[in-house]
């Protein structure tokens, strides 16, 4: 009932990431869904900067939609072709809680959302009762699909793009996480499916 993917630093990997680490992904199967935690751990013997984020997706219709826990006034920032952070922020047209999943909702790229109070948003269809209840715990959510797809992602990140004006230190990048030496740090996020 779980599966436990790892990655480890190499010769390779150390060329563009000067960091000793484990990075750890559990999937366990509950009662409900499906609970996911990923775990990183410094084997390096310096502070260690890491960003992340995950990648879930699920199947839906245009006219669903996603339903947060709060009422939510959002600002989404977005990344230009390059997949550079963009300065300016846009507003996000929810309804009574309901951000409705339209033909042009992304073509902009994702919505790049933060500054939220929900800790859980819930995937709904306009033709049936089945929900998919999506929890986290991350400062940023990336929401985001294919134009027209029949699904959508919804994505907690612990990390963000670069913007046009990168930092010289990686340590001064927002949104950077930091563990130090031999220390381990581990994030979950999880759904609950039900009908």
């Amino acid at each position: 009932d779980s599966l436990t993917f790892s990655q480890t630093d190499d010769e390779e990997s150390r060329k563009s990431y000067p960091y000793s680490f484990d990075l750890q992904v559990n999937f366990q199967l509950t009662d409900k869904g499906l609970s996911v935690t990923h775990t990183v751990i410094n084997n390096d013997e310096k502070v260690m900067h890491y960003s992340f984020g995950a990648h879930p997706a699920f199947n839906c219709k245009i006219g669903d939609y996603l339903e947060f826990e709060e009422n939510e006034n959002l600002l989404t920032e977005r990344i230009d072709h390059e997949s550079i952070l963009i300065e300016e922020k846009f507003p996000v047209e929810i309804e009574d809680k309901k951000l409705y999943l339209t033909e042009n909702l992304f073509c902009d790229d994702a919505l790049i959302l933060s500054g939220y109070k929900s800790k859980f948003v819930s995937l709904k269809s306009n033709e049936n009762n089945r929900i998919v209840k999506f929890n986290f715990d991350s400062p940023l959510l990336g929401i985001w699909a294919k134009p027209g797809a029949p699904y959508v992602c919804i994505e907690p990140w612990w990390g963000i793009n670069d913007n046009y004006d990168k930092k010289s230190d990686i340590s001064q990048k927002r949104a950077i996480m930091t563990l130090n030496s031999k220390e381990s740090a581990s994030y979950n996020w999880n759904i609950e499916i039900t009908e």
